[in-house]
């Protein structure tokens, strides 16, 4: 029989080879299904097209419910760390650890499988698509996947850079970013690039917007509180002799509380008015892709301290978003970090060699379900 480390190196392998973007899973979701139907679940159910939803129940009379839940998506990234089982998909990755994250919830599923006489809780594995854009968990909450079993309490893991290998961080409270993705586009009239006076520049609109916004951090936000307002992408324009008409911006705005959140979008809502009136354009700003800040649990934060005793850190909030934390708005739990830092591989999320060390894996299948096994009273 193969052994656990095995087992976890052929899921997270056959995994990274077939990376695919949210909502597009197919393959991945075949392959999961395979493997989790020979676990035989009570029930097996697809989610969103692609999602999977695995639910063990115990024989324990009134029993709770514990979920665990893996995100499935890859990333838009060509691969560049020359691995033998590298990306056959080519410009997609699994550059953010999704390949582990699922994994790790197969050993557990094997697991549950071979110990299902151990089992005193009922069990709902959740394989998430499309984490990294588009929400997936807030469609996957709407479908029903935290109902019938109902969920009592829900965890997921991420792996981490920064923290070392063979450790877990994590805190009580918010541990992650609220987070939207504004796109804004502006409006003027094109001209000759000799006759500016006949014209309304968006470029220059852009330039001044771009500048007025980070105001907001500086002048609009206490100093101890972060607030992150990025724009990575900006299009306009289309000769060098022609005042532009039209300019398109892409950015992300991220806060650690929901009082930050709401204030910095009021103020740039209200520069933008400003902004359009002195330089004549229209400024329309549209949010995308809303992710509530990542905000665990007390007591199941406080019992995870207790499980893992010196091997878990305490966590610094990041500004990283995560979608998680639409199952937090419905159920108690906790999301946290596995360290992947061991000095030889590189683990920067959303590197074109990002790689880690399998041998975290088993560790986290075995804190499932250590999870799944603690003692109730241990928990509040």
């Amino acid at each position: 029989m193969m052994d656990i480390l095995e087992e976890a190196r052929q899921f997270r392998r056959d995994l990274h080879r077939i990376p695919e973007l949210g909502f597009q899973e197919h393959e991945t979701c075949n392959y999961l299904w395979k493997i989790l139907k020979e676990t035989l679940p009570d029930s097996l159910d697809i989610f969103c097209g692609t999602g999977i939803r695995a639910v063990y129940r115990c024989n324990v009379p009134h029993s709770e419910t514990v979920a665990f839940r893996a995100d499935m998506d890859a990333l838009p990234i060509c691969e560049e760390t020359g691995l033998t089982f590298a990306s056959v998909h080519e410009g997609v990755m699994h550059a953010c650890g999704h390949d582990g994250h699922m994994a790790a919830l197969l050993l557990l599923a094997r697991k549950i499988s071979r110990e299902r006489e151990k089992l005193c809780r009922n069990v709902v594995l959740i394989f998430q698509p499309s984490e990294e854009t588009r929400c997936g968990a807030a469609k996957m909450v709407a479908a029903g996947v935290l109902e019938k079993p109902d969920i009592d309490r829900i965890y997921a893991c991420h792996l981490w850079p920064g923290i070392r290998k063979g450790y877990f961080a994590t805190k009580a409270g918010v541990l992650m970013a609220q987070a939207c993705y504004p796109d804004i586009t502006i409006d003027g009239q094109a001209a000759h690039g000799a006759n500016p006076d006949q014209g309304s520049d968006a470029v220059v609109a852009a330039s001044g917007l771009i500048q007025a916004l980070q105001t907001v951090i500086s002048r609009n936000t206490p100093p101890e509180r972060a607030v992150v307002i990025t724009f990575g992408r900006i299009e306009g324009g289309a000769g060098r002799n022609i005042i532009p008409a039209h300019v398109r911006m892409e950015g992300t705005v991220r806060a650690f509380s929901a009082e930050d959140f709401d204030r910095t979008i009021k103020r740039m809502e209200e520069i933008i008015l400003g902004i359009g009136t002195a330089y004549n354009v229209r400024i329309e700003m549209k949010t995308n892709d809303h992710y509530p800040c990542v905000d665990n649990d007390v007591s199941l934060a406080e019992g995870l301290r207790r499980l893992l005793g010196s091997r878990l850190e305490l966590a610094e909030p990041v500004p990283n978003a995560e979608d998680f934390s639409y199952y937090q708005l419905k159920v108690p739990g906790v999301m946290l970090f596995a360290g992947i830092d061991d000095g030889v591989h590189e683990t920067r999320l959303h590197s074109p060699r990002f790689n880690f060390d399998e041998a975290i894996l088993p560790d986290m299948a075995d804190l499932y379900w250590r999870i799944i096994q603690q003692d109730r009273e241990e928990l509040i």
